[in-house]
């Protein structure tokens, strides 16, 4: 009986030590799922679900040909050491607006 009820205790001992572990971002996670399992609003799931609809960031970037054949100018433009500090930058495009 001793062994059994030290194991309980030590299971929610090692939960705590987890739980007080999680990072921040765990633990707002944490807290949404208890909250979107609790709640029976379906216009809230719906809300939340088209926030997670609009802000997909592994979505894939498809590229027109000009595009990449610009970054690989960029590419070569950096690797060639052309490159202006953004100062010059800032100077060369108030000299362009005005």
């Amino acid at each position: 009986m001793f062994v059994e009820k030290f194991g309980k205790e030590e299971k929610i001992n090692e939960f705590y030590i987890k739980y007080k572990a999680m990072t921040g971002i765990e633990t707002i996670k944490n807290n949404l799922i208890d909250r979107i399992l609790a709640t029976r609003n379906e216009k809230l799931l719906q809300a939340i679900s088209n926030i997670f609809d609009s802000t997909q960031t592994d979505d894939i970037v498809s590229l027109s040909s000009e595009k990449i054949e610009m970054l690989l100018m960029s590419e070569k433009d950096i690797e060639s050491g052309n490159l202006i500090s953004e100062s010059e930058l800032n100077e060369s495009d108030s000299k362009w607006l005005n």
